[in-house]
């Protein structure tokens, strides 16, 4: 199914209004490559079916792609192709980093590729 402009900006936003697909989306645009569930479930302290289904939706959204790897999929923020998704990742990135410091410090700890210059 195809969806018009609109939909898919409503799809966005109402995929991003629950507060761990915003963290999870958070964390994947400030980690240098991407990352498994394992590591994201870790961070966020969810079990592993919720973060999959978080991960799914961000993905059907548009906001990320997967990438199986033997048993483990990877995530990662995708490349954005509209104006309005570029906006959105921005928005993300302006949100003060203080409301992410707990997510951040066990990033730091758990995923070999978290990078402090994705903040800058």
């Amino acid at each position: 199914m195809v969806l018009t402009s609109l939909e898919q900006s409503l799809l966005v936003f109402k995929v991003l209004s629950d507060p761990n697909r915003l963290r999870l989306y958070w964390l994947l645009t400030h980690v240098g490559a991407a990352i498994c569930v394992c590591e994201a479930m870790r961070v966020l302290d969810l079990p592993q079916y919720e973060t999959s289904k978080h991960l799914k939706q961000l993905r059907e959204a548009g906001l990320v792609e997967a990438e199986k790897r033997g048993r483990f999929v990877y995530y990662k923020v995708k490349t954005p192709v509209s104006s309005f998704v570029q906006g959105i990742a921005q928005a993300v990135n302006a949100i003060d980093p203080e409301s992410f410091k707990e997510d951040k410090k066990r990033c730091k700890e758990i995923c070999c590729c978290f990078s402090d210059e994705q903040e800058k």
